[in-house]
């Protein structure tokens, strides 16, 4: 059994996490090659180090000319690979345990699609980077391996799944998702409407790429508009959606936008600034989406 080991990246410097899964396929002997798309990075400092770190052997650098985006650079990689199993890993990842490749190719024999869990360090970031920091840990609690592998709809993420080559030779991103945000719900839904249940394992990667506040709340705003442009196929996928069909139902949506939308200003300075308060992000992100994705 072979695996490919494929970590997209933009202006991010992944050799180390490249290095660790190297280590671990390496130490068990198996047959891996490790694949890193470079999505138009212009970083020369970054770009060197992984075209030194590819030099070495089972391992490849794709560059691109021009950023493609994070749905067009996965479909770049799966293609290229060669492994009957393909695993995923975002580049601002770190390896938490020492059996983290092992997990995946044992639980791969059983199942079509495996994921495990996104962990975060225990000891937060500095103030003006803590809304993300808080806004993922809050959501650990519910993405345990038992819980959502009894679920209906669990939440599919790409941080971090391995695949078989042959499902993903027959589905693959869709690459209309241009932008950041819900290519990965997007999979999740082709794969789940097509008879393909994601299993998921304890087995936590450590997610690295805190940003700074106001960085975290530009990158969402783009994410809803993006949310807008599939807001037909992502219906019954997006809580967001849910809801504001809820609020249209019973006559409340416009109510809500305009209220929201005299407090948007105010939510967005305290969401970008050092003492952001995280039960305000969800009220952002429906007023933001109310009053600018319509």
């Amino acid at each position: 059994m072979s695996v490919s080991i494929l970590i997209p990246t933009y202006n991010y410097d992944c050799t180390e996490l490249a290095r660790d899964i190297q280590e671990q396929a390496e130490l068990a002997g198996m047959d891996y090659e490790i694949i890193i798309g470079d999505d138009g990075s212009t970083d020369g400092r970054i770009v060197s180090r992984l075209v030194d770190f590819c030099s070495h052997p089972h391992c490849k650098l794709l560059r691109q000319k021009r950023n493609v985006g994070r749905a067009a650079i996965r479909n770049i990689l799966g293609h290229e690979a060669s492994g009957d199993n393909l695993l995923f890993m975002d580049s601002d990842a770190e390896m938490a345990v020492s059996n983290f490749l092992s997990s995946y190719i044992n639980a791969i024999e059983d199942h079509e699609v495996v994921s495990g869990f996104i962990a975060h360090p225990s000891t937060p970031p500095a103030a003006d980077m803590l809304l993300r920091y808080e806004y993922e840990k809050h959501a650990e609690k519910r993405f345990s391996a038992h819980h959502l592998n009894r679920i209906a709809h669990p939440p599919f993420s790409t941080f971090c799944f391995m695949i078989r080559k042959t499902l993903f030779s027959r589905f693959s991103f869709d690459e209309s998702y241009t932008g950041y945000g819900y290519e990965d719900v997007q999979y999740g839904k082709v794969l789940r409407d097509h008879g393909y249940r994601v299993f998921y394992i304890n087995v936590p990667l450590r997610h690295n790429g805190m940003e700074k506040n106001y960085r975290f709340i530009e990158k969402t705003e783009t994410a809803l508009h993006a949310l807008r442009e599939h807001k037909a196929e992502l219906m019954d996928e997006v809580h967001l959606l849910r809801t504001i069909h809820k609020l249209r139902r019973v006559g409340m949506e416009g109510l809500v936008r305009r209220m929201l939308g005299k407090l948007l200003p105010r939510m967005r300075r305290n969401l970008c600034s050092d003492h952001a308060r995280l039960r305000w992000f969800s009220w952002y992100k429906l007023g933001y989406y109310l009053n600018h994705c319509q």
